[in-house]
């Protein structure tokens, strides 16, 4: 799948792409309609991670936290 994405994150374009290469399903737009849309049987939701919660795992893990971008939160805090 990685050549699909030409070394892009890989995305669910990508996935119905070599759903159709392996004969899975006929078109692309099948593949989202079935399986991998929003309510297709095999679409996982995604989850946001709280910042604090991100923060705990970073420090755990025992890596360093860094903001990026500082002037974009001036005044909220």
């Amino acid at each position: 799948m990685q050549e699909i994405a030409g070394g892009c994150l890989i995305a669910r374009p990508h996935v119905a792409k070599a759903m159709v290469e392996a004969g899975i399903v006929p078109t692309e737009k099948e593949a989202f309609d079935r399986f991998i849309s929003d309510d297709g049987i095999a679409y996982v939701p995604k989850h946001a991670l709280d910042p604090v919660a991100s923060v705990s795992l970073i420090e755990g893990a025992g890596g360093i936290c860094v903001l990026a971008h500082p002037g974009m939160w001036k005044g909220q805090g």
